[in-house]
C-alpha cells in the first residue's frame, strides 16, 4: 500500500498535476494512511471479530466429510483435521481477507482526498481521462483472495458432493463478479463528476478552437 501511494505521489509530481498546497495536503494525507495500514488496533479488531465469529459460526465452516468430523448440528465433532481447518486454516484466511478490506478501505480514502483537490486536468490528455487515469492502478490482491476461496468451496462440493451441486451456484459467481467489479472500480467513481465536466469544457472549447481554424483554412 506504502508503495503504492508512493508511485501515485511520484505521477503527481512528475506530471504537475498539484499546486504546491494541495501537494502538501495529500503529503501528509499520505503519511497519514501509511500510519494507520500499520497501526495496531485495526489488526486487533479483525481479530476480535474474527474469534468471535469462528466461536459462533465453527460449526458451518466443515461438513461431515469423514475426514473433517463426524455425525451433524449439536453432535457434530470434528477431526483432528477438522479442528486445524476451524482454528488454523480458516482463521488465516480470514484475518488476511480482513485485512485486505481495511487496506482497499484506506485506499478508497486516498482516492476520496485526491479527488477532492485540484487536479490540473487536460481535456486532450492522450490517456482519454485527461490525466486521471494513473490512480486505476490499485491495489487488486482482494480479488484474487475471493476467487481462490470461491474455487476451493466449488472444487470440494464437485468432488466430495456432486449430489449438492448445482448451476444455482453461478448466481453466486455473478454476485461475486459484481462485488469484484465494485471493488476495483468504486473507488474511481470520485472521480466521474470532475472528468465529466472536463469532457463537457473540452468538447466546448476544442470545438470553437476546430470551427475557428477550420473557418480560415476554408478562406485560405
Amino acid at each position: 500500500m506504502e508503495a503504492r501511494f508512493r508511485a501515485v505521489m511520484t505521477h503527481i509530481r512528475q506530471a504537475h498535476l498539484l499546486a504546491a498546497p494541495d501537494l502538501a495536503y495529500m503529503d501528509g494525507g499520505g503519511a497519514t494512511l501509511v500510519r494507520l495500514r500499520d497501526a495496531f488496533l485495526p489488526e486487533l479488531a479483525v481479530l476480535l471479530v474474527l474469534v468471535i465469529h469462528t466461536a459462533l459460526t465453527y460449526k458451518g465452516l466443515v461438513d461431515p466429510t469423514p475426514w473433517l468430523a463426524r455425525g451433524g448440528g449439536d453432535n457434530l465433532q470434528l477431526s483432528v483435521a477438522g479442528w486445524y481447518a476451524v482454528l488454523v486454516s480458516a482463521p488465516i484466511f480470514q484475518f488476511l481477507l480482513g485485512l485486505s478490506l481495511w487496506k482497499w478501505l484506506l485506499w478508497v480514502i486516498f482516492a476520496l482526498k485526491l479527488s477532492q483537490r485540484n487536479l490540473k486536468l487536460i481535456p486532450t490528455h492522450p490517456d482519454k481521462h485527461g490525466g486521471a487515469r494513473f490512480p486505476q492502478r490499485h491495489p487488486a490482491s482482494l480479488r484474487a483472495d475471493h476467487f481462490c476461496g470461491l474455487g476451493g468451496n466449488w472444487s470440494n462440493l464437485a468432488l466430495r458432493h456432486p449430489s449438492s451441486w448445482c448451476p444455482a451456484e453461478g448466481f453466486h459467481a455473478t454476485a461475486l463478479v459484481v462485488i469484484v467489479a465494485f471493488v476495483a472500480l468504486g473507488p474511481l467513481v470520485f472521480f466521474v463528476p470532475r472528468l465529466a465536466a472536463l469532457r463537457r469544457r473540452g468538447i466546448l472549447e476544442y470545438g470553437i478552437l476546430g470551427q475557428l481554424h477550420s473557418t480560415e483554412f476554408h478562406q485560405k
